[in-house]
């Protein structure tokens, strides 16, 4: 391949050089499930689409209630499971992204989930609405950085 230029780049780690080779020590899981769920995407009552969003919401709702927010909340990871005797229900899966809200991220942090499912504030990486209902038009106030939270998974519902 010849020479490469020994050109630095900026990083908060002091610089990194082109053709450098970066190690990233990452797991790769599978967790493999007896029972095969149908994405929501692919059903086709209403009856079934209801109850896989009812119980993802649910599914939320605990989420919420431990501190924790999905971040990839999509149609492909919402499944309706068909239990035997006629039963269904819905299943919130691929936690890979799910997030404790009490650990503080940089805003820089990278945006996480399925593009044409995030939530407009997270797309834009920015508060869009007045986060206050007092706040009157026009009133400029200091916001704090991006955050996603968990009305930002009700909104990918």
């Amino acid at each position: 391949m010849g020479n490469v230029p020994n050109i630095e780049l900026p990083s908060a780690q002091g610089g990194l050089r082109i053709g450098q080779v970066l190690e990233e020590h990452r797991v790769h899981y599978r967790i493999v499930f007896e029972e095969i769920g149908t994405p929501v995407h692919q059903l086709r009552t209403f009856s079934e689409i209801f109850v896989a969003l009812r119980d993802a919401v649910f599914a939320l709702k605990a989420m919420f209630s431990v501190k924790y927010i999905h971040r990839d909340v999509s149609s492909s990871n919402i499944l309706l499971l068909r239990e035997p005797g006629g039963r269904a229900r819905g299943l919130l899966v691929d936690l890979e992204y799910a997030k404790d809200v009490t650990v503080k991220s940089t805003p820089h942090e990278f945006r996480t989930g399925t593009r044409d499912f995030m939530a407009l504030e997270v797309r834009e990486r920015s508060y869009l609405f007045r986060p206050d209902p007092e706040q009157e038009p026009g009133e400029v106030r200091r916001l704090p950085p991006f955050q996603h939270n968990c009305l930002h998974d009700v909104e990918s519902t």
